[in-house]
């Protein structure tokens, strides 16, 4: 079970991996932007998880934003493709 630190330390444990994780993405090579998916409302977690990374693999959705035009309809667009 858990004990009375755990929510603390699994807080911290996750903060400082996904602080990990975003100094390794903004070190990639080539790499000149950062975007975080957010999906909120979704009917479940997976579905959550679908979306985001339809989003995110999109090619038009990574295109556009390497732009720094972030177009709503490429967005859109692969929200109902997911």
């Amino acid at each position: 079970g858990a004990g009375p630190g755990y929510d603390a330390f699994r807080g911290a444990l996750t903060r400082a991996a996904r602080d990990l994780a975003e100094k390794i993405v903004r070190d990639g090579e080539g790499a000149s932007r950062l975007a975080e998916v957010r999906v909120e409302g979704a009917a479940t977690p997976g579905d959550a998880d679908r979306i985001a990374r339809t989003i995110a693999e999109s090619p038009l959705v990574k295109t556009a934003l390497h732009g720094g035009d972030p177009n709503w309809g490429r967005i859109l667009a692969a929200v109902g493709r997911s």
